[in-house]
């Protein structure tokens, strides 16, 4: 009972230790920030953050710390996607940037932008020369914008649709196309156009059915184009041949 009582005590006594020394920590004036130091960010982008930041300049450095831990990101800029933040003794506050990155290519009436997987549409200028690698969607309308972002409806279909081609054709350059409500084209290096099927879910098992047809079968005709808008069913239109008189 004795050594119960002993072992509360300790608890209570460390508690108040602890909190009072943390109470000290916060408003000790050695540890207010004076520096506030970014790393991996863009310069255009670093300006903004510092702004954004410029509040927490000469604040204590744990009330700064405390209040922007959990938030781990930036609400008045969406470019950003989290940063981690390190407390550098005495007065240090090193953020750790981790910024969108271009996830879709957008061709639209002249303009080449990029947009994050969140539907963020990223700087213009900045993301004007897409990587190799992103899939390009053409003709958006321009109901599907809202502001800085892609409506949420558009960002969904766009993420079930391309997570559906990437997994079977990971390394193809491809080009995606709205023609119709809720109807969408798949274009092969801009030149052979795939109809995919309304239901957007099921279009990776008919890419897959195609994929096989394309890899089993010697086709030395051009296309014209390929219908995957029948579920079950690859209708692959060819060329015709003209005859020559004699």
């Amino acid at each position: 009972m004795a050594k119960h009582n002993i072992n509360k005590i300790l608890t209570i006594t460390l508690t108040i230790i602890s909190l009072t020394t943390i109470g000290l920590l916060m408003i000790l004036p050695l540890f207010k920030i004076n520096t506030l130091r970014l790393t991996n960010i863009n310069t255009e982008n670093k300006k903004k953050v510092l702004a954004e930041l410029e509040q927490y300049k000469h604040t204590n450095i744990f009330k700064a710390y405390l209040k922007l831990k959990p938030k781990n990101h930036l609400k008045n800029l969406p470019e950003i996607e989290s940063l981690k933040i390190k407390i550098k003794l005495p007065n240090t506050l090193v953020i750790h940037v981790i910024e969108k990155k271009p996830w879709l290519a957008l061709w639209s009436k002249g303009k080449n932008v990029s947009i994050a997987k969140d539907g963020f549409i990223l700087n213009t200028e900045q993301n004007s020369t897409s990587p190799e690698n992103l899939m390009i969607i053409k003709n958006l309308p321009e109901n599907v914008f809202e502001e800085k972002y892609l409506s949420k409806k558009t960002t969904q279909t766009l993420q079930t649709i391309t997570h559906q081609i990437k997994t079977i054709f990971p390394t193809q350059q491809m080009q995606l196309e709205p023609y119709k409500w809720q109807q969408w084209i798949l274009w092969f290096n801009d030149k052979t156009p795939i109809y995919l099927s309304e239901d957007i879910n099921n279009i990776a098992a008919q890419l897959n059915q195609l994929n096989y047809l394309l890899k089993q079968k010697k086709i030395k005709k051009k296309i014209i184009y390929i219908d995957l808008r029948i579920p079950k069913k690859v209708i692959i239109k060819y060329e015709k041949q003209k005859r020559n008189n004699y």
